[in-house]
């Protein structure tokens, strides 16, 4: 066997071949040189039959005779499948719940044997074997690697593999229940959970953004939406809504009056 890109020299042998005055070489058919010794580069991969074909020197009646080699076969192999995943970064995230279409290119010298798309993580599985897409849909969160493994005829195999991460995002207020009564006048912090949140904004009931997760309660009736906003192939946003009252506590004070 012969590496693609590689120089093979192809030698009449002395001590077989005998009254010849010329010689030509052939890769299936196709002429590659003249001489005893010809360099042929391996630019194409595959199984190939080279056949020496010649002249016989004439004799005394100037009678010459065509003249060929048994055919030898060669077989080129190419380099290692290069596997290039298309529409996944190293390192991606996906929600939960969703699917996630991948798609990849592959360049091959050899024939191809098999083709493998694999994922390992909280999970572990196969995802089938088209040579350009796979198609995954987690049940768990939690990070994953994705890797597509293409192997030829030759058992030369390229890879190739991508990070993705499956979060379930959740956005709670943590600290205030829904009809729970506040005194008007009062300032109260918010305190929140936002899993995997990339921006974080507070509204009043008339839509009004909050700047801080400070509450000036000034009103007697409050809406506060808190919205997550996740970085994903769209923009999905997470909302929680609570209404809550807030109340004039009545100022008491005590009088005497004479009998």
């Amino acid at each position: 066997m012969q590496r693609k890109k590689a120089t093979v020299m192809f030698t009449i042998d002395p001590k077989k071949s005998r009254h010849y005055q010329s010689v030509s070489w052939y890769l299936d058919d196709k002429q590659i040189g003249t001489g005893s010794t010809v360099a042929y580069n391996c630019d194409t991969s595959g199984v190939f039959s080279v056949v020496a074909k010649g002249e016989s020197t004439p004799d005394y009646l100037g009678n010459t005779k065509q003249l060929e080699s048994a055919p030898q076969q060669i077989t080129v192999i190419g380099t290692e499948p290069i596997v290039s995943l298309l529409n996944v970064e190293d390192s991606i995230q996906m929600l939960l719940g969703s699917t996630l279409d991948i798609y990849s290119a592959v360049q091959n010298d050899n024939q191809i044997k098999s083709i493998q798309w694999i994922y390992t993580g909280p999970e572990s599985g196969t995802l089938g074997s088209k040579l350009t897409q796979a198609t995954f849909s987690p049940s768990k969160t939690g990070e994953y690697i994705i890797t597509q493994t293409v192997t030829d005829i030759y058992n030369e195999a390229g890879t190739a593999s991508a990070r993705i991460l499956v979060i379930d995002p959740e956005v709670r207020i943590t600290n205030i229940d829904a009809g729970k009564n506040f005194p008007l006048d009062s300032t109260h912090a918010i305190s929140y959970s936002a899993t995997n949140a990339k921006e974080i904004q507070f509204f009043f009931v008339d839509g009004k953004e909050l700047l801080s997760d400070r509450l000036i309660f000034l009103e007697t009736l409050v809406l506060v939406i808190i919205q997550s906003l996740q970085e994903q192939f769209t923009r999905l946003l997470i909302k929680q809504e609570i209404r809550f009252f807030i109340q004039k506590i009545p100022n008491l004070s005590s009088s005497s009056s004479a009998i």
